[in-house]
């Protein structure tokens, strides 16, 4: 298969969102609630994998403490680049809630079109791409605003499939959010590269894990071969949607990431 059939075979495009959330999380009924904070979007250019730079859109909360926070590195599905409308406004609200975010742009995609190929197949995908995202945390864990033991990866669609053995292989990654994740049981790719097989290698660590029931894109089989194979601590979330996640409570759904990400 080529990588633009990979492309074609794991669409997505996600959905607007609008976003409460926090400066100093306090406790309410036993539950972290999670005041707004302002914070400033702009685009950076950062090493990356194979002697390329990659332009990245770097969020970073306006928070009263400017240092220590929380970081997540974001990664977009297979149709979309940095700027596409579904990862940025998954970014807007991660940073609301205090997070540090970035999403990187990928080989051959969207601003790096021009300036570096596509990966030349499914393997080169997946290795190209994890390469890239150990670079991304480098950034992450020597900026001066982030707390480098509370890095978290959150991926959609191909972002959660080249993501999770990401995640299971680099331990600075303290927890990982699948959205609309999932893989055959045999996919053909190396075992360290396929995130069916990989996925329970995150344990020790938090593994969450979001699908939608009417899922055609990564239907419901699919998003199974993670949800029987992850391994403690884990949180499993189904919506009664397809894989577009729509019609669901957003505001809830990044509430739920934010705080499952604070709690380890």
């Amino acid at each position: 298969m080529s990588y633009k059939s990979l492309c074609a075979l794991f669409i997505v495009t996600m959905f607007p969102a609008t976003f409460a959330f926090s400066e100093s999380p306090e406790m309410e009924g036993g539950v972290l609630v999670l005041p707004m904070v302002e914070f400033d979007e702009s685009t950076i250019e950062i090493p990356a994998a194979r002697n390329y730079t990659a332009p990245s859109n770097l969020y970073l909360p306006k928070t009263a403490a400017s240092h220590n926070l929380p970081a997540m590195l974001l990664q977009y599905g297979a149709q979309g680049d940095k700027d596409v409308d579904y990862i940025t406004e998954i970014a807007r609200g991660m940073a609301s809630r205090g997070f540090v975010v970035m999403i990187m742009e990928m080989p051959g995609r969207g601003s790096r079109t021009d300036t570096s190929p596509e990966p030349s197949g499914n393997e080169d995908t997946v290795r190209w791409y994890m390469e890239d995202y150990k670079k991304a945390v480098d950034y992450l864990a020597a900026h001066p605003a982030v707390n480098p033991n509370k890095i978290s990866y959150a991926g959609t669609s191909l972002g959660a499939i080249t993501g999770i053995p990401f995640c299971a292989k680099d331990q600075r990654i303290k927890t990982c959010i699948s959205i609309v994740g999932g893989g055959q049981s045999n996919s053909g790719l190396p075992r360290d590269l396929d995130c069916v097989q990989m996925v329970s290698q995150i344990a020790p660590r938090a593994t969450m894990l979001v699908n939608g029931t009417l899922d055609f894109v990564i239907p419901y089989f699919m998003a199974q071969n993670l949800h029987t194979r992850v391994k403690e601590p884990f949180e499993k979330h189904w919506y009664q949607a397809d894989h577009y996640l729509r019609d669901i409570d957003k505001n809830g759904l990044y509430d739920r990431m934010a705080r499952f990400t604070l709690a380890h």
